[in-house]
C-alpha cells in the first residue's frame, strides 16, 4: 500500500467555519519515492472572512483568493479525482491527524461527500509529528531534536528537518506543496533512523490493529505528547469507553493498581476524571502504543522491577469485575453532545440513510438547473441545507428568488455580527485582529493596508444584500472601526 503525503492551507483555525484554500498532496510507494504530485488552489467562499494572520504566514493577499483559479467545491472535486485511482493508501501529513484531518472531514461535509475518505475501504491516517515523538521516547538519539529560543524541544516540521541535516528553506513554510515535500523527507529520514519504530507506528495507523495489538499482552508502552514535551510510560489496558471502540482506558503501571482494583463504580468515576494513574487513549489516531521489549529503558525508569510491572498488568488484564466498573465509570462520565442548529456543528450526528447517500452522489451529476429540487428529496435536513448552499456558492443564479435572497441575507449578518463570541470571522473581528497583528509585524504595513481596503470593499458588497435596518450597522462599524481609512 502506497502513501498519500498531503497538506492544506486554510482561511483560518476554525475547522466548521473556516476553509481550505490549498491541498497539496504528492503520492509515493513504500519506499517513499514520490510518483505523482498535485497542487490545487481556490476562491474564498462568499460567506467566509479569512482571518488576516493566516494568510499573513501563508503570503496570501485576499484578493488574490478572489482570482483563484478553482471553486471550493471545485477543489474538493479535483482532489477526490486525483487521490481515488492511488486507494487505498496510507494518508501522511505532519500534525494532521489534529489540524488538516478535521479540516477534510468538514471539507468533504460541506460539499455533499463520503466523510471518512482517509480512514475507511482499507485507508489508514498516519502523522509523522506522532511518529517522531515515538522515535523520541523509543529510540533516544536516533533524531536530533531542536530547540526554540525559550529553550523547549520543537517538532515543528522545519526545524526538525534542519536539525537533522536536510536542507528545507524557512521561506517555502506554509505553501502546502512544499510542506509536502518536507514531510515526505522527514518521513524519510525517520524510517531510516528507526524503521521499527516506523514499521509499529505505521501499524499503529489502522485501529483494527491497535485493538488486535492490545489483546496480545499485559502491559506496553504508551507514548504521549503534550505541547512539546514528549512522555512514555508502561501501561496496561483496563476498559473501554461504552459503545465507542476507537477510545481505550490503560491504567499506569507505574502506580500500584491494587487499591483501584478494590473501588467501587463511583470512586472509579471519581479517579478516573482525576486523571492519572488513568489514561485515555484515541485507538484511531495512531496511538504511540509499543511492546515493553521495544523499549526497556522506558520500563527501567519506572523504578519498578519489570517482574512487578508483569505481574500488576496480568492483574488488571485479568480482572474482568474492574474491567465492568470503569466500563460503568465511563459511562457515567460521558456528556451527550449539545444540540445546534448550525448545520456545520452537525456533521457527527449520525450517517445519512442509503437512499440519501444514493441521492448525494447523484446530486453533482445532475445539470445545476436540477439541483435545487433535488434537494428536496433528501431526508437529511443536513444535506438539504448543504445542498442549497452549495447552490448558492456556485450558482446563485438557479436559486429561487426568495431561497437567494434569503441565503444573501444570512451570509451578510453572519459576517457583520458585532458578537465577539461567535466561532467564526467576523469583519468586526477581522479588522481587530488587524490592529494587534500590525504593532508585531510593521514591515507588512502595505499588505494590512490591502486587506483592510479588501474588507472595505466587502462591506459594500454586503450592504447590497441586508435590510435597511443593518445599513446603520455597517456605517457604524466602517467609522468605529477606521475600515478603509488606514491609507
Amino acid at each position: 500500500m502506497g502513501f498519500i503525503v498531503y497538506d492544506i492551507e486554510t482561511s483560518g483555525r476554525e475547522r466548521r467555519f473556516d476553509q481550505i484554500l490549498q491541498f497539496a498532496a504528492i503520492h509515493a510507494d513504500d519506499a517513499l519515492t514520490e510518483t505523482a504530485a498535485v497542487d490545487l488552489r481556490c476562491r474564498r467562499l462568499p460567506h467566509v472572512i479569512p482571518s488576516p494572520g493566516a494568510l499573513l504566514v501563508n503570503r496570501i493577499r485576499p484578493d488574490d483568493l478572489d482570482g483563484a483559479p478553482l471553486s471550493h467545491l471545485d477543489l474538493v472535486r479535483a482532489m477526490l479525482d486525483w487521490v481515488r485511482p492511488r486507494l487505498p493508501a496510507v494518508f501522511l501529513g505532519h500534525n494532521i491527524l489534529r489540524f488538516d484531518e478535521p479540516f477534510l472531514r468538514h471539507a468533504l461535509y460541506r460539499t455533499l461527500h463520503p466523510v471518512y475518505l482517509t480512514n475507511t475501504n482499507g485507508n489508514v491516517r498516519a502523522d509523522t509529528l506522532r511518529i517522531a515523538h515515538a522515535v523520541h521516547a523509543v529510540a533516544p538519539g536516533a533524531i536530533a531534536v531542536p530547540t526554540t529560543e525559550e529553550g523547549k524541544p520543537t517538532f515543528a516540521l522545519g526545524p526538525l528537518l534542519r536539525a537533522n541535516g536536510v536542507d528545507f528553506d524557512p521561506e517555502a513554510a506554509h505553501d502546502a506543496l512544499a510542506d509536502v515535500r518536507g514531510t515526505l523527507a522527514l518521513g524519510r529520514l525517520l524510517k531510516d533512523r528507526a524503521p521499527a519504530v516506523w514499521d509499529r507506528m505505521i501499524a499503529n495507523a489502522a485501529k483494527a490493529r491497535v485493538h488486535a495489538f492490545l489483546r496480545e499482552r499485559a502491559g506496553y508502552v504508551l507514548v504521549e505528547a503534550v505541547g512539546s514535551t514528549v512522555s512514555a510510560r508502561v501501561v496496561a489496558p483496563c476498559g473501554t469507553v461504552p459503545g465507542r471502540d476507537s477510545t481505550a482506558l490503560v491504567f499506569d503501571l507505574a502506580a500500584d493498581p491494587a487499591p483501584y482494583r478494590a473501588m467501587d463504580t463511583a470512586d472509579l468515576a471519581a479517579a478516573v476524571a482525576a486523571g492519572r494513574p488513568f489514561v485515555r487513549v484515541r485507538l484511531n489516531e495512531q496511538p504511540g502504543l509499543f511492546r515493553i521489549d521495544e523499549a526497556q529503558h522506558v520500563a527501567a525508569a519506572t523504578g519498578v522491577p519489570f517482574d512487578e510491572l508483569r505481574r500488576r498488568g496480568t492483574a488488571i488484564v485479568k480482572d474482568e469485575g474492574f474491567h465492568a466498573r470503569i466500563g460503568a465509570a465511563l459511562a457515567t462520565l460521558a456528556t451527550p453532545p449539545v444540540p445546534s442548529d448550525l448545520v456545520e456543528d452537525r456533521m457527527y450526528e449520525g450517517f445519512p440513510s442509503r437512499a440519501d447517500e444514493r441521492r448525494r452522489d447523484v446530486f453533482h451529476t445532475l445539470p445545476w438547473a436540477e439541483r435545487h429540487a433535488h434537494c428536496a428529496a433528501f431526508e437529511d435536513d443536513r444535506l438539504a441545507e448543504l445542498g442549497v448552499r452549495l447552490i448558492h456558492a456556485e450558482r446563485p443564479d438557479l436559486l429561487p428568488r426568495d431561497v437567494r435572497a434569503d441565503l444573501d441575507r444570512t451570509w451578510a449578518e453572519r459576517l457583520l455580527s458585532p458578537d465577539p463570541s461567535v466561532p467564526w470571522t467576523t469583519i468586526a473581528k477581522a479588522r481587530s485582529e488587524v490592529a494587534n497583528l500590525i504593532l508585531g509585524h510593521p514591515d507588512n504595513e502595505n499588505w494590512f493596508v490591502g486587506y483592510v481596503i479588501w474588507l472595505d470593499h466587502l462591506i459594500e458588497l454586503l450592504a447590497e444584500a441586508v435590510p435597511v435596518p443593518h445599513r446603520t450597522l455597517i456605517s457604524a462599524l466602517s467609522q468605529a472601526r477606521g475600515i478603509g481609512q488606514s491609507n
